[in-house]
């Protein structure tokens, strides 16, 4: 008999003693197979059917739990939430490791982070959505636009990971998605005062308006770039819409090291200030 079988196997009924010993609950337990079974290295050989088929069922065994949960008269317990968020934790787990196809990973995905809002733990909801905003999603998918405009994930990525936000979404081309995030860290009612100063055409009994958007965006620009690199706000500003030079003055005032402006070399955005016209005498 193969030795590295036996001390594999051997392995795996440890890991599963442990696994059901230290386990949350009930639903966790549900599916304690699917995520300790074949899964080392040495004797992990299940077919892809096989797998796809053990995560749908394990994902539709949670479902089947969260839907028991909402229906229940005068709510359901955080402990109640916080095992079946701790079974999509493990799930996604299992899934991210293996060789889950793109379908059942949004999949599982989309229903941890729907598992997240309703136990109202917006930090793993924001982690879980920027995932599938990082590796899944594009403007064009179903629920894109829900995302872009559900205050509970925008609220929770701009508390819980702002840096993300730009560094992450930026090179997926999410500026909706961005421009909806920084507009929502500005207050009071930002949305609608960047859509003001964005679009708006000119109307002289508007015009105090529009000049008191374009300052409460100069303002939320000015906050905004404390906390970044002067390219990141550079890209904010583009999604912004902003002109160029009110991202350059802005960026004279608060990043100091800059001690020459025109050195910033980003020609995907071209913000750069226009060298000044020499007259002729």
């Amino acid at each position: 008999m193969n030795t590295f079988v036996e001390e594999s196997a051997t392995a795996r009924a440890r890991r599963k003693e442990r696994f059901e010993r230290g386990s949350g609950g009930p639903v966790v337990q549900r599916f304690s197979e699917l995520v300790i079974g074949g899964q080392d290295g040495l004797t992990r050989t299940p077919a892809r059917e096989k797998d796809r088929d053990s995560l749908l069922s394990a994902l539709e065994k949670l479902r089947d739990r969260m839907k028991v949960l909402q229906s229940k008269d005068g709510g359901s317990s955080g402990d109640e939430w916080e095992e079946v968020t701790r079974g999509f934790r493990r799930l996604t787990m299992t899934a991210t490791s293996g060789s889950a196809e793109n379908d059942v990973l949004i999949a599982i995905y989309e229903s941890a982070a729907d598992a997240s809002l309703f136990a109202e733990d917006m930090k793993v909801y924001s982690q879980v959505s920027t995932r599938l905003l990082q590796d899944f999603y594009q403007p064009d998918s179903p629920r894109y636009k829900e995302f872009c405009t559900n205050r509970a994930l925008l609220h929770g990525l701009v508390k819980w990971n702002p840096r993300q936000l730009i560094l992450g979404l930026k090179d997926a081309g999410h500026l909706e998605f961005v421009t909806s995030c920084i507009s929502y860290a500005r207050k009071p009612d930002p949305v609608r005062y960047f859509e003001t100063a964005k679009g708006a055409p000119y109307d002289s009994s508007k015009r105090l308006t529009m000049i008191a958007a374009t300052e409460i965006r100069r303002r939320a620009l000015m906050q905004f770039a404390k906390a970044f690199l002067s390219l990141e706000l550079a890209y904010v500003a583009h999604a912004l819409q902003t002109d160029s030079e009110l991202v350059l003055s802005i960026l004279e005032e608060t990043r100091p090291d800059l001690k020459d402006i025109n050195s910033i070399d980003n020609e995907e955005l071209q913000f750069r200030r226009p060298k000044s016209k020499k007259t002729g005498t």
